[in-house]
């Protein structure tokens, strides 16, 4: 299970600790923008919760997580998540 939020990485994290998900740290938005696709999928697989996105940061997130041969469903709230 991979959590993928626009949302402040303390408040994902105890979200996620609440709902009994372990968390390794989180990768964030701004972090993503330094990382190519090689050095994002590998990132992609070494962490399960991603903050601070913009929807292009999740889409992007996917699309690493689908070149790992993963398979992906994604659930989002709004419209920009579609």
């Amino acid at each position: 299970v991979k959590v993928l939020t626009g949302d402040n990485e303390l408040v994902a994290a105890r979200v996620c600790e609440e709902v009994g998900l372990a968390t390794h740290g989180a990768l964030l938005g701004p972090d993503l923008d330094a990382l190519d696709d090689a050095q994002l999928q590998r990132e992609v697989e070494a962490h399960n919760l991603f903050a601070k996105l913009t929807p292009a940061h999740k889409d992007r997130i996917v699309r690493a997580l689908r070149a790992n041969g993963r398979v992906v469903g994604f659930l989002g709230d709004g419209i920009n998540d579609a």
